[in-house]
Parts: structure tokens; C-alpha cells; sequence
């Protein structure tokens, strides 16, 4: 099967609503524009809906020891759409996340044709950042300071966006910088916003959903490689017969399916696709394909119905062997 058509790429869409939010922060300095009024920790939008970033909005709750009601209808919005959606807000939204994207493809493009080694961060470094969001509640309990508030580069850039602060673009050049040598540290190892995020969200409904009829038949890597949170997608899900990825550091930013060179990734809300099953697209079936996933001895994977009209076997030839993994390092331009 030929290459999927690159008409459409969800970096270009992500990078526009991300763009759009900061516009949006921008135009709500003036009085013209009173329709989008705040910062990354609380706005208000149509003057009447409060959307409060929940890390923020606990920083307050827990310095001031006092309940607000409009702040906790804030934080309790955004919390429910993680929980709907997985931390979309990591891949789609967030303004140090847009920076440090272009920042990254601004890289590639200069590091072209060259073999220059990145330090990899592990995987295992990902639980620093749930130590971290404990220990900034902590302090912020005990200092009764707003902690979070006050030391985030997200929010350091957000108030260099609204009221032009200089320290802010000081210290997002300065993570730009280190993201050349130590690739998405900030969002891997020590953001503890996206750590509640990962939190709430794990289970969200939006995800990549993985083609059983094309899984492993290219075992490229692009995948892995590509994935700016170091998941191994190819590895954990698309060669485990898995049919989504439920990582936790998962921000649905959409750079595995880009990066595909077949019809094996999409980013989707229905847990079941016609490419799933040829031929079938009824509901049961759809969630048979969900919940029956069953290991062989032969290296595949079965899913039957007793009714004989649904019966798909997925196998990876034994022949079929997997290069040792590589480093996003060791790969020219990335």
C-alpha cells in the first residue's frame, strides 16, 4: 500500500489553535475586544464563562485558604474536558508548547543533514514531574504562596504576551536553548501542569487509535521517533495489537500519525473506524474490536465473534525483524 497523501497534517492544525489562543490573549489587552479577558491561569470568556487553569486555580485555593466559587467553576471546566478529552491543552493550547514546537522544527530545519547527537531523555524521567506537582502544592500550602503561579515559564510567557514583562521572554529563551540539547525537557521531566493534566486526562476519549489490519506491517519507528513526549508507540501499542494509546504523557498533539508512512495512526474520538473491520460497522462489533484482545503463541492476535460473521487475525512474520532502537539522536535532522 502506497504512502497516505500529506494534504492534511494535525502539526499545522494544533499550531493554529495554539496561535489563535495567544492571539486571543493579546487582543484582550484593548478595550475593543472584551469578549476573551485574562491569562493562561484564568479568563473570562462573553464576559460570563470563567476557564481557570486548575493547577492555578488550586495555588490560589490552598494559599488563601478560601473558597471561590467562580475560580472553582473555572478549574472544574478545564478539568472536565481533560477528563473528556485527554491533556489536549499540553498539545493544543499551550503557549510555551507552541514556542517550543516551532523552536524544534527551527532545529531540523538548521540541523539539517547533520548528525548531531541529542541527550535523550528517559521515560523514567517523566515521574519527576508528578514529584514536582506534589511538591509545589506542598510548599504552596506551607509557604501559602502561590507557587505555580509564580515560577511558570507558562505563565511568564503569557504575562510577556499580555503586559509585554521582559523576564518572561528571558526565560523561555533560555528553555529554548536547553530544548536544543535536552529535547522537550520542560514538558517531560519538570512541567507539573501537564502532570495533572496526564492525571485526569489518561483515559480521555480523544486519542490515537491504531489500525489493526496495517499494525507492523512497517516497522519504521517513525512513529516513536517523532513523538515529542518519547512515547514508544510503535513498541508499547501499534506491535502489542493495542488498538489506541492510552499513555499518560500522551498530549494528542498528532506528530505520530504525521509521521507515518501508512494508513496505521489517526487521531480520533470513535473507539471504532470501518478500517477496522471490513465490511462491518456495527456498534457491537465495534466494541468486540474494543475489549476482546487476546495473545497467541504465533505472534498474533484474535478476535472472533461466536457468530462467525466477524473473525480478523493480525500477524507479524516471524521473518520480520526490528532493528536496534535508535535515538532521535542518531537520526539525520531530528
Amino acid at each position: 500500500m502506497s504512502a497516505k497523501p500529506r494534504l492534511f497534517r494535525w502539526v499545522y492544525a494544533r499550531r493554529l489553535v495554539a496561535t489563535v489562543f495567544v492571539l486571543l490573549l493579546l487582543f484582550g489587552r484593548f478595550d475593543w475586544f472584551p469578549w476573551f479577558k485574562g491569562a493562561t491561569t484564568a479568563t473570562l470568556v462573553a464576559h460570563w464563562i470563567p476557564l481557570v487553569d486548575p493547577l492555578a486555580g488550586a495555588d490560589v485555593l490552598l494559599a488563601s485558604r478560601q473558597i471561590d466559587t467562580a475560580l472553582v467553576m473555572g478549574m472544574v471546566i478545564l478539568l472536565a474536558f481533560a477528563v473528556l478529552y485527554g491533556p489536549v491543552f499540553c498539545g493544543w493550547v499551550c503557549p510555551l508548547g507552541l514556542v517550543l514546537d516551532i523552536n524544534q522544527s527551527l532545529r531540523r530545519f538548521l540541523m539539517r543533514g547533520t548528525r548531531v547527537r541529542r541527550i535523550p531523555v528517559s521515560s523514567s524521567s517523566a515521574q519527576w514531574r508528578y514529584a514536582i506537582l506534589g511538591i509545589t502544592l506542598g510548599l504552596t500550602i506551607t509557604l501559602r504562596l502561590p507557587i505555580f503561579q509564580t515560577v511558570s515559564p507558562i505563565n511568564l510567557l503569557a504575562w510577556a504576551i499580555v503586559h509585554g514583562a521582559f523576564a518572561g521572554i528571558i526565560v523561555v529563551g533560555a528553555l529554548a536553548l536547553l530544548e536544543w540539547a535536552f529535547p522537550r525537557f520542560w514538558c517531560r521531566v519538570v512541567c507539573p501542569l501537564g502532570a495533572l493534566y496526564s492525571l485526569v486526562g489518561r483515559w480521555g476519549l480523544l486519542r490515537v487509535r491504531i489500525n489493526p489490519t496495517e499494525a507492523g506491517k512497517t516497522p519504521c519507528r517513525q512513529c516513536t521517533l517523532h513523538c515529542p513526549m518519547g512515547v514508544r508507540v510503535m513498541e508499547d501499542y501499534s506491535l502489542a495489537h493495542r488498538l489506541s494509546v492510552d499513555h499518560p504523557e500522551c498530549t494528542r498533539c498528532g506528530d505520530c500519525v504525521d509521521a507515518c508512512p501508512r494508513p496505521v495512526l489517526r487521531l480520533g474520538i470513535k473507539r471504532c473506524h470501518q478500517w477496522y473491520i471490513q465490511g462491518t460497522k456495527s456498534h457491537h462489533d465495534c466494541e468486540l474490536m474494543d475489549v476482546m484482545e487476546t495473545e497467541t503463541g504465533d505472534g498474533a492476535s484474535a478476535i472472533s465473534q461466536e457468530s462467525g460473521l466477524v473473525q480478523l487475525k493480525l500477524q507479524v512474520p516471524k521473518s520480520r525483524t526490528i532493528h536496534k532502537p535508535l535515538d532521535k539522536g542518531d537520526v539525520p535532522g531530528l
